[in-house]
């Protein structure tokens, strides 16, 4: 990176967090994903040594959720209910700085990867309480109220939330301009399945190995929340059953669900996310689809 650059983000920085002498030791990628770009910042502080996380969106891309700015309210949203995600610290939209707007996030530990989530059983800890905590995240995510005045950049559903999911699948397709009549099978399926739920709540939308991140002892933070909207709670643990079939490298993984255990025991999923076997079976049929529907728009952009 630039000196002049590296200049500007010190003083922005210095502003952001009180710091009086700064100065960067370190300042390089550390992960891109599809939609955004992540940094590792080291910093000396006053004399301290501190880590941080930059997230930058990635230009030019395609079906990007969230910006960045909403991204950020969401994480403070989700810090203040007590959900375990990267503290929040200040947030950027003076493209002088470093480019483009970006988020400065606590710098967490572990990894995220889902090969080695699944592989590597010294991650995460005990696997059965890693899967109640898992499931006590999602509780606290959807006791988020969804209508914080902060959140006012979520629509409101205006339809049955499985029913808005569906067309916008369909939408896209339509876009691509694509035949896939076993995604059309599919999605016509859920829609003649679909039930209204009781209540609407926050939901995440893409809770699943991969976008949270492990350590030796166990979560560590929940990631990726530019998808997040207002929904039916069905729909995070549907999209943790989709991911199953994308990372399970082993019988015995699979039958765990990838981390998220499934026990047939009990006939449930994690008891803070307990679903009944009708939603069960919808649940199972119709997340490949939307899995097949996420992952089309990223083959064809390439």
């Amino acid at each position: 990176m630039k000196n002049e650059m590296l200049s500007r983000f010190s003083e922005w920085l210095a502003g952001a967090i009180g710091g009086t002498s700064i100065k960067i030791l370190e300042f390089h990628p550390s992960q891109q994903r599809l939609i955004d770009q992540n940094w590792s910042v080291l910093a000396d502080i006053d004399g301290v040594p501190k880590s941080f996380s930059i997230r930058k969106t990635v230009p030019l891309t395609v079906f990007a959720g969230h910006t960045i700015a909403e991204e950020f309210t969401l994480l403070q949203v989700a810090h203040e209910h007590g959900v375990k995600v990267p503290r929040p610290i200040a947030f950027c939209d003076d493209p002088d700085v470093l480019g483009s707007s970006f988020a400065l996030l606590e710098k967490i530990y572990g990894t995220s990867f889902g090969v080695d989530v699944v592989r590597d059983l010294s991650l995460g800890g005990d696997r059965s309480t890693l899967a109640q905590r898992l499931g006590r995240e999602l509780a606290k995510i959807h006791r988020i109220c969804p209508s914080v005045s902060r959140l006012s950049f979520l629509d409101a559903p205006t339809s049955p939330p499985a029913a808005t999911e569906i067309a916008r699948m369909r939408s896209i397709v339509d876009r691509l301009n694509i035949r896939r009549p076993a995604l059309e099978w599919g999605l016509r399926w859920a829609e003649i399945n679909a039930t209204n739920p009781e209540r609407i709540t926050f939901v995440h939308s893409d809770f699943h190995t991969g976008n949270y991140i492990l350590d030796s002892w166990g979560l560590a933070a929940v990631l990726e929340w530019k998808s997040a909207t207002r929904g039916h709670f069905v729909q995070n643990t549907g999209v943790s059953v989709e991911m199953t079939s994308r990372q399970a490298v082993s019988e015995r993984v699979q039958s765990s669900m990838t981390v998220m255990e499934w026990n047939r025991e009990r006939r449930s999923m994690i008891r803070p996310c307990v679903i009944g076997r009708s939603s069960r079976i919808c649940v199972a049929r119709f997340s490949p689809c939307r899995w097949d529907n996420s992952i089309v728009p990223t083959i064809s952009r390439h």
